[in-house]
């Protein structure tokens, strides 16, 4: 006898997953949002990229990559861009 899956479930596996996608990509709007307004802080043009694969480049593909739903992994990245602008260090990111 052949089990038929249960709607139900997939149905909330689904709803689960679409809040962790939703939650990841809020976070990572939050990190984008502070490292454009800490680009523009005193300091901030350390986190200006002049060409792709420059180092303010890779830093701000590196603190997005980092995100995910966990919203701590967010609080780090905002604290590495927030870091890195006060010691001018892109290394901190």
């Amino acid at each position: 006898m052949m089990m038929r899956p249960n709607k139900h479930a997939v149905v909330v596996a689904q709803w689960q997953y679409a809040l962790t996608r939703q939650a990841t990509i809020n976070d990572k709007i939050a990190v984008s949002l502070a490292y454009s307004i800490a680009s523009q802080q005193a300091g901030g043009s350390i986190l200006d990229a002049h060409s792709v694969g420059d180092a303010a480049y890779n830093a701000a593909i590196t603190v997005i990559q980092g995100v995910n739903s966990n919203p701590t992994t967010a609080n780090v990245a905002i604290t590495g861009i927030i870091n890195a602008v006060e010691q001018h260090d892109l290394t901190l990111i």
